[in-house]
């Protein structure tokens, strides 16, 4: 039971670090301010929620996107740097 709780407190705790923590890679790419990582973040937490209350199907489509999305990312930089 232990186990359970301490999960969820570590999901209700850790999603808004990790989406504040995206968030601030966000900014700081586009060069904003704090502000605007505060946006991105809550932005990237309310998009979450979304998604996880329209169901297991729109949540398994949203990762395999993202998956996809991660091993293209991972293809150019390999790619990218094989030259160098």
């Amino acid at each position: 039971m232990a186990v359970g709780w301490s999960f969820l407190a570590g999901v209700v705790v850790g999603a808004p670090v990790v989406c504040q923590a995206g968030a601030g890679y966000l900014a700081e790419l586009f060069d904003l301010g704090r502000g605007a990582s505060t946006g991105f973040a809550a932005f990237l937490l309310l998009a979450v929620l979304a998604v996880t209350l329209a169901g297991a199907r729109a949540s398994s489509a949203a990762q395999l996107g993202l998956v996809i999305v991660l091993i293209a990312l991972v293809a150019v930089a390999v790619f990218g740097g094989a030259g160098h």
